[in-house]
């Protein structure tokens, strides 16, 4: 049985409650030992404890100062070599330290020759380029900007192979599912159909505190794994560490946590082996899409259907959406997206037409694209596509010089450019 909301949050305060007995003092270390309660949450907390907790309330009011103050450190890296991550990919990424434990891991129960494969964990392909194992690494992840540049920074090493629709035989698998059972079904499905019967397969997986519901989640996540033809070998908990996103970083901020914040998010660390064959699950599908990425700042549009009665606007104040749950409420009313959380509304045709000039006047834009250029050139009034594109460069410009503000001008690749749709066929 199911137990309530209620009863979850109640045992995630007593935790909280639990640490400031034993001494956290800064809101930094009570967001760490929360074990994945998202910041805001911590300060709604510490401002109901603010009187009668019986805690010092001079402890508990420099920690509620602590996360409305903005500060930043020395620069937060994003991942050597790749472009910012996206919001719409919920692409958080490990730190390098976690990464390298990750590939230990999996390097340490297979043999020379194996085969690994790497699924959504772009910063453990960055560890695996670094690493001297003579182990083969199979790629796989989104079709994207990421997916490109991985390809690139392992051109030219021939232990990696960029994922195909061939059936392998690794010994082991790494992956990082977004924090949602039915992204966990079809990724662990996938990787129990590429692994070899007593491979192991190493992921991630959400605390219980991360969210309302999340203890269903992850009875339903158990039985996906064994449906999948695996077995639980072992569970650590909070045992992997990601790096704060730019995106992230942004909708702290647009919530009222300004406190830094550089690695707070945790994972477990589950372990699975291949016991036998399981169901098979298909990827989730995920809306077409238009991306325009400029000097590693990365534009979504979703879709691209006309409608010029909308008007290009925010829709939040100050731009930045406050959240970075797939959850949250107006978060599908957005249609433009952007690397640091920005979300807008927008007209689509017009937005689609503004974006693929802007990818045509700066060389971006693939021949095989240049037809849809055509057309949207015949179907649009050029002073409301001129308009936009200043809108657009105006936005991704803002954007660029906020990003080398808050996570350091050398955080991400910025001679990243790249201009594609996703998730069509």
């Amino acid at each position: 049985m199911r137990r309530p909301d209620s009863d979850t949050a109640l045992e995630a305060d007593l935790r909280l409650d639990r640490l400031l007995a034993d001494g956290a003092k800064s809101f930094q270390d009570l967001v760490v030992g929360a074990r994945g309660r998202f910041p805001t949450e911590v300060l709604q907390f510490l401002e109901r404890r603010r009187m009668g907790s019986g805690i010092n309330d001079s402890i508990v009011d420099a920690m509620i100062a602590e996360a409305r103050t903005a500060s930043q450190g020395n620069g937060l890296p994003q991942g050597r070599g790749l472009a910012l991550p996206h919001p719409m990919d919920a692409e958080w990424r490990f730190t390098e330290k976690t990464a390298e434990k990750l590939l230990r891991a999996a390097v340490a129960v297979t043999q020379p020759g194996d085969s690994i494969l790497l699924m959504g964990v772009p910063s453990v392909v960055l560890a695996a380029v670094r690493s001297p194992d003579d182990r083969k690494y199979f790629v796989c992840g989104e079709q994207n900007i990421i997916a490109h540049e991985l390809i690139q920074i392992t051109s030219a090493d021939a232990r990696f192979c960029h994922f195909t629709a061939n059936r392998l035989d690794a010994a082991a698998a790494i992956l990082d599912p977004p924090w949602y059972v039915d992204q966990f079904r079809a990724m662990l499905s996938q990787a129990s159909h590429h692994c070899r019967t007593g491979a192991h397969i190493f992921a991630s997986a959400p605390a219980e505190h991360v969210r309302p519901g999340i203890l269903e989640d992850l009875i339903r996540i158990a039985e996906v794994a064994t449906k999948s033809g695996l077995e639980l070998e072992g569970e650590n908990a909070a045992a992997l560490t990601y790096r704060t996103p730019f995106f992230e970083i942004n909708a702290l901020r647009a919530s009222g946590v300004r406190a830094w914040l550089p690695d707070w998010r945790r994972g477990n660390l589950t372990t699975y082996r291949k016991r036998a064959a399981g169901r098979r699950w298909k990827t989730v599908a995920k809306r077409p899409a238009f991306e325009l990425t400029l000097s590693g700042i990365r534009l979504r549009l979703l879709g691209w259907d006309d409608d010029l009665q909308v008007e290009f606007s925010p829709l939040y104040e100050g731009e930045i959406f406050p959240s970075v749950s797939a959850r949250a409420p107006r978060r599908a009313e957005a249609t433009l997206w952007t690397s640091g959380n920005r979300a807008f509304n927008s007209p689509k045709g017009l937005t689609l037409a503004a974006m693929l000039e802007i990818a045509n006047e700066r060389r971006l834009l693939p021949k095989r694209l240049e037809p849809e250029l055509f057309r949207c050139r015949n179907r649009y009034p050029i002073d409301a596509v001129t308009a936009l594109i200043l809108k657009v460069t105006e936005l991704a410009d803002r954007e660029q010089v906020e990003a080398a503000l808050l996570i350091g001008s050398a955080a991400w690749e910025k001679s990243a450019s790249d201009a594609r749709f996703l998730n069509v066929s």
